[in-house]
């Protein structure tokens, strides 16, 4: 796993680009609705220079010791993982990169297990998986005007973007105000 401090690099040859951020699917909770994120999979599919950020909680993954209601869960914890898998499978070169919630920081707690991490691993796409946050340096657009002249120095937009999952959720009412 690499570090929260080595960056995501990343060019894209066209002018623009759209990113999706994904946070809080809860895969497995009796609230998480299948139907619509296989939608979501199946249009990304098809759209061009459409890109996601997984920001964390992609599963529920509640263990004995969590809040999380471990017998109340639709999908056990490595179904979950199992599950999303299979969904990002096909949508994998569209992932620029993943970080860890709460949620998968209970197993790296209990066991130093993050399933977040299994999953990128299984994808082949540990290399976009940092733990806590990430650092995402995005190019756009090529060097060269329209002429096909190339350009003096490098010109194209340049941005950077840190990706961190956040703090002040729970269940509780009192979080929630708080949140």
């Amino acid at each position: 796993m690499l570090q929260d401090l080595n960056p995501i690099c990343k060019h894209f040859d066209e002018k623009e680009i759209t990113i999706i951020p994904i946070y809080d699917l809860h895969i497995g909770s009796e609230h998480f609705d299948m139907q619509a994120w296989e939608r979501f999979i199946t249009e990304l599919q098809k759209t061009e220079n459409t890109y996601i950020v997984i920001g964390g909680d992609c599963l529920d993954n509640g263990l004995k010791t969590s809040v999380t209601l471990v017998y109340e869960q639709a999908l056990r914890p490595s179904a979950q993982k199992k599950y999303l898998a299979e969904t990002l499978e096909p949508i994998k070169n569209k992932v620029l990169c993943g970080i860890s919630g709460n949620h998968e920081y209970r197993s790296t707690r209990e066991s130093d297990d993050n399933p977040l991490f299994d999953t990128f691993a299984k994808l082949d796409i540990e290399e976009r998986f940092r733990e806590n946050g990430a650092f995402l340096f995005l190019q756009c657009g090529d060097r060269h005007r329209e002429n096909g002249t190339q350009t003096p120095g490098d010109t194209r937009p340049f941005y950077c973007i840190m990706v961190h999952h956040g703090t002040g959720g729970g269940m509780y009412i009192g979080s929630q105000a708080y949140k």
